[in-house]
């Protein structure tokens, strides 16, 4: 079975599946679920329905325009209307990919960022900048003609080729006619985002393997924004739709309630280049609203750390540290999002004396300068087969990450900052005041500096005097960036002669624990650290009740990953009985099983888990893995097959449907095809050995893969 067309299918299995989890064994004969690698307009997954003609998406806007003058004037202003190559970043990106690796491999991008020139068969040479196709980007029609729509990526989305159904005069039947065929993208909800938020390179693109690139959308999937608990346990969140956040309601004039049509996100470069300043502030508003920093932790050499308002001797230290806590509070994926890898994202960090001298810094240069070390950033950084880093977003020459310091949805990052006391003998007796901003610029300046010189080339001029023609905007693509301040907390740090009384939240000191369970394992105990401090603040502040529940998933899960796993189960069973069936718990507990071989024990904690968060591809992955251990192996394959259904491509369960197949279908063809999927699919085996080389050959690498590390505070330049 074709996986893609099941997902357009519109049949979704999930009913069944609940119910088969009691049933003792398969009534029907299992069929293999495939992912589809390519399409009539491949590499994209972009389909279109009908045969009308070719699609007119050059009359869309004038023409909603005559009723929805808002909407499209919002949408004029949109990165949407700029997707194509009208935005110099992108066009500057799509020409090397295709220098590459080949005009038949344009249609991988074309799918989300140029569907009028990728159905008009333009891309299939150089692209010319007077074609008014160029510069249409993903207007009404791209949306509201959109029939079907998955979550698999790369344009996997279905348009029809009717033509548009405009309303006239008082006609009801005619204005009914045109809302119905327009109304696709509320029908389609999520999906139709998704289609094109979420990429991934394979063999299809030219690239040797399968690299996941772009992914907004697992990490909102598995979150409570989308009702599914099964990451921790955590404050009630209000479901969420994409559109929720980047097209939130607004009211017009005449008191119609409407989605906005700016479609808000991270685009400041663009909007600031282009002179949007509408646009500019609500992209700005939307960013600052995202992450939270907090301090909640203090210390001295090798010591564990403390609250603030504990008596800190550090006069006698060697070293001195402070812990920054970056939380993501309110982005419903990770943040940043997007394309990780030309994201610049980062701490800047001052300490000062009394007289508000500078004294040591981190992170201060790189504001000016492009490839400063030193800050501690927010991204991914891509690496090629050598293992040297991949910095101007040259899609060709991706292999792998090399680290990944995004941050999902509630979750947070610890970032210590330390100084060496002994180099700066002047700073004792002294009061010290830190202040520390998370900074934001949309695009890397290695990527941004080449856009800009390849927009002043001959073909580069061109395209920027058909962009002010066609969509009435002037670009300048080497105009400054702008940089946001996202978050800032200022403090005093240390003080000559007194303990500092300054108050630590609870939720700063949980923040701080959840980070810490990204460090290595022997530095997992300050996690628990963390989290104990969390429970005596909470008491202190009579606001344990709200705090129980989480720290106890908390403490559990820091048993678990000590290797501590009975008494990571007793914990996990004992909160069980005060929140029933939460997702958390029972995968918290079932992995505390898994890791000691105890599979069959694990089962009826991830069959409850899976009726509860019937979402979370983690969770089918271990329920499969697990009935695969104890050889069930048709649970194992219906486990596998309804993960598929909403997650095609996951490794884990490709190779699952495939070894279930292999025992229950010996040399099948079913089971052939399971394979060659999974082979297809599965992780890059050669990436540790390539983050290896990555580390060996550069400092910034090797102290960046560390998920907690530390940033040495250096001195001011004289």
């Amino acid at each position: 079975m074709n996986i893609g067309l099941f997902h357009r299918s519109g049949l979704w299995l999930w009913p069944a599946f609940l119910l088969y989890l009691g049933c003792p064994r398969v009534v029907a004969p299992p069929q293999v679920l495939v992912p589809i690698d390519t399409g009539p307009y491949g590499p994209s997954l972009t389909q279109v329905q009908g045969d009308e003609g070719p699609i007119d998406f050059q009359q869309a806007p004038a023409a909603c325009a005559s009723c929805h003058k808002e909407q499209t004037r919002d949408w004029q202003q949109s990165m949407h209307a700029f997707s194509s190559f009208n935005n110099p970043f992108y066009r500057f990106n799509f020409d090397n990919y295709v220098d590459e690796k080949g005009f038949d491999k344009g249609p991988f991008c074309a799918g989300c960022h140029d569907p009028a020139p990728l159905l008009s068969g333009e891309l299939k040479q150089k692209m010319q900048p007077q074609s008014i196709n160029a510069h249409v980007g993903i207007n009404c029609i791209s949306c509201h003609l959109t029939q079907h729509a998955d979550f698999d990526g790369n344009g996997s989305y279905t348009l029809n080729a009717a033509s548009l159904l405009l309303p006239q005069g008082e006609n009801p039947q005619k204005l009914n006619a045109h809302r119905a065929q327009m109304a696709s993208p509320k029908q389609l909800g999520n999906a139709l985002c998704v289609s094109c938020h979420r990429g991934f390179l394979s063999q299809e693109t030219g690239h040797d393997i399968f690299i996941p690139a772009l992914e907004d959308w697992v990490p909102f999937r598995h979150s409570g924004y989308n009702q599914q608990k099964g990451t921790r346990v955590d404050e009630p969140a209000q479901a969420h739709q994409c559109i929720d956040c980047h097209m939130p309601l607004k009211t017009l004039p005449n008191g119609q309630t409407v989605h906005d049509h700016r479609f808000v996100g991270g685009h400041t470069a663009f909007s600031h280049m282009a002179q949007l300043d509408v646009q500019h502030q609500k992209n700005k508003t939307l960013l600052q609203n995202g992450a939270k920093l907090f301090v909640p932790i203090v210390g001295f050499d090798q010591k564990k750390g403390q609250t603030f308002e504990e008596s800190l001797q550090w006069q006698e230290a060697n070293n001195i540290f402070f812990d920054v806590v970056i939380f993501n509070a309110n982005t419903g994926h990770h943040f940043p999002g997007g394309a990780k890898d030309i994201k610049d994202t980062w701490l800047e960090v001052r300490i000062t004396d009394e007289n508000d001298n500078l004294v040591a810094h981190s992170g201060m240069a790189h504001e000016k300068e492009a490839h400063d070390l030193d800050a501690h950033r927010l991204g991914v950084v891509q690496i090629d087969e050598k293992g040297q880093p991949v910095l101007e977003h040259r899609v060709a020459h991706f292999r792998t990450a090399a680290f990944d310091h995004t941050i999902g949805p509630r979750d947070a990052r610890v970032i210590r900052y330390a100084l060496d006391l002994r180099q700066y003998p002047n700073a004792k007796g002294k009061s010290l005041t830190a202040r520390v901003r998370l900074r934001y610029r949309r695009l890397l300046p290695s990527f941004y500096e080449t856009s800009c010189e390849a927009s002043q080339t001959e073909r580069g001029q061109a395209f920027l005097a058909a962009t002010q023609k066609y969509n009435g905007v002037t670009l300048n693509p080497c105009s400054p960036q702008p940089v946001i301040d996202l978050h800032e907390t200022v403090f005093s740090w240390i003080t000559p002669d007194a303990p500092i009384q300054r108050v630590v939240s609870p939720q700063a000191l949980w923040a701080h624990g959840l980070g810490m369970l990204h460090a290595l394992n022997e530095k997992v105990f300050l996690a628990r650290h963390s989290f104990d401090l969390a429970k005596a603040t909470a008491t202190r502040f009579n606001q344990l009740a709200q705090w129980e529940s989480r720290l106890a998933w908390a403490q559990a899960t820091v048993s678990g990953k000590q290797g501590r796993s009975d008494e990571a189960i007793s914990l996990f069973d004992a909160e069980l009985k005060k929140n029933k069936n939460h997702p958390a718990l029972l995968m918290g507990a079932a992995q505390a099983h898994i890791r000691t071989w105890r599979f069959k024990e694990a089962i009826p904690y991830l069959e409850k888990a899976f009726r509860q968060a019937p979402q979370d591809a983690r969770i089918a992955v271990d329920l499969a893995r697990s009935y695969a251990a104890n050889r069930q192996y048709p649970r194992a394959l219906q486990t596998a097959q309804a993960g598929l259904r909403f997650a095609p491509r996951n490794p884990h369960l490709l190779r699952l449907q495939a070894i279930s197949l292999e025992r229950t279908h010996k040399n099948s063809d079913a089971a052939r095809q399971a394979r060659q999927a999974f082979l297809k699919y599965k992780r890059d085996e050669l990436a540790p050995a390539i983050q290896g080389r990555c580390q060996d050959q550069n400092p910034f690498c090797k102290r960046e893969r560390l998920g907690f590390h530390t940033h040495w505070l250096t001195a001011p330049k004289n």
